[in-house]
């Protein structure tokens, strides 16, 4: 049985992407841990890791992925266990999940630092659960470079060593293979792979930007497979939509819509004249689901004549 951890020095490196592209090309059974949550999504009732949760689904895990991470709130983690229980859930779950796996493979969390208040970030980890350390880099040449470096020594500082690095997003892998690669070598560092960047899953698909806002879908469900090519958020009439430069590039380059751009109107492009800051006289009171005086507005008894008076 061996034990690989996969870690990276920022956020969204592509931890999760090699894993599963690792897991499914092995042709071997797969064990999978992500011992602290940082991505949440709920699930049947329950709070669940994204990153779990796919990995469940890539590998046909038996696992819940409430059952292959220690937690998520740090500040109830600190208050559940201390180092040695630390220790024993994590042995206790490694020996769960590897009864008919070959290899293990645990996710630390988004960076390398992250859970060390609790014990469970990349370094950590790889010593109490006795694991080969594997980081997944990504970025130019200049910063991954910086990234091989930084990590060799913080290492062997604490008497640990890199097992080796995957560079991924690579723009050009047949320049970095010239550049950067003989200067990883000669830090001693193996490079273990070199993925190139694929604009298509760098996209977000409708499901993950649900899942990640605990959104419930009222309609539409075939469409969650749908990639997000662009993301627009904000409160405004329809006519600023209509200006927007997103808007403008989407319709002028599509035959479905005219030139100008799809046509939005909106029933709130005017403000009623009873909800106007300055004080305005009205023959009869508002009959609308609006009828409540805006708050620091009181109507006189006779000629319905708003008056205000100072607010807290």
């Amino acid at each position: 049985m061996s034990r690989i951890l996969f870690a990276s020095l920022k956020e969204n490196a592509g931890k999760t992407s090699v894993i599963a592209g690792l897991g499914r090309a092995a042709k071997s059974r797969i064990a999978y841990l992500k011992p602290i949550g940082d991505r949440l999504v709920y699930r049947k009732k329950q709070l669940w890791d994204h990153d779990a949760s796919v990995m469940v689904s890539v590998f046909g895990l038996s696992e819940d992925a409430g059952e292959i991470t220690v937690g998520f709130e740090q500040s109830k983690l600190r208050y559940m266990y201390d180092e040695d229980g630390v220790a024993a859930r994590l042995a206790a779950m490694a020996a769960q999940v590897e009864k008919n796996a070959d290899h293990l493979l645990v996710e630390a969390g988004r960076d390398l630092r992250y859970g060390c208040s609790v014990r469970l970030d990349a370094l950590s980890l790889a010593r109490t659960l006795d694991a080969k350390l594997v980081a997944v880099l990504d970025g130019d040449e200049n910063a991954v470079l910086d990234d091989v470096c930084y990590l060799n020594r913080a290492l062997r500082l604490d008497g640990m060593r890199l097992g080796g690095v995957v560079v991924n997003k690579v723009p050009n892998v047949d320049e970095f293979r010239e550049v950067a690669l003989p200067e990883i070598e000669k830090q001693g560092v193996a490079v273990l792979g070199m993925l190139p960047f694929d604009p298509a899953l760098h996209d977000l698909n409708v499901s993950f930007v649900a899942d990640r806002l605990l959104a419930k879908v009222l309609a539409g469900d075939a469409g969650l497979a749908h990639r997000v090519g662009t993301v627009l958020v904000g409160s405004m009439s329809g006519e600023t939509v209509r200006r927007s430069k997103v808007m403008q590039k989407k319709t002028t380059s599509s035959s479905s819509f005219p030139a100008t751009g799809p046509t939005c109107s909106s029933s709130r492009s005017k403000p009623a004249p009873w909800a106007s800051s300055s004080p305005i006289t009205s023959s009869r009171p508002p009959t609308s689901s609006r009828s409540t005086p805006a708050r620091g507005c009181r109507f006189s008894s006779r000629g319905r004549t708003p008056t205000r008076w100072p607010t807290r």
